[in-house]
């Protein structure tokens, strides 16, 4: 199980884990997710999109879309 708080750090299976020593942006693969009350406005995320291009890629979490069939 992973669990963490701000400022204090982040475990699994109660031994500490770190983030690696990565510096540069275009090495790096960011993990994200987009909380509830996330701004999903064009402008918002054209902004996420400019942010997480300069990534070697991004791995996103959540549940699976689902599609509405009309």
């Amino acid at each position: 199980m992973f669990t963490g708080m701000v400022g204090e750090g982040a475990w699994l299976n109660s031994k500490q884990i770190n983030i690696s020593n990565i510096e540069v942006k275009k090495n790096a693969i960011p993990c994200t997710g987009f909380p509830v009350n996330t701004d999903f406005s064009d402008k918002a995320l054209l902004d996420f999109v400019r942010d997480v291009q300069s990534y070697k890629k991004i791995r996103l979490l959540g549940s699976e879309p689902y599609l509405l069939l009309m």
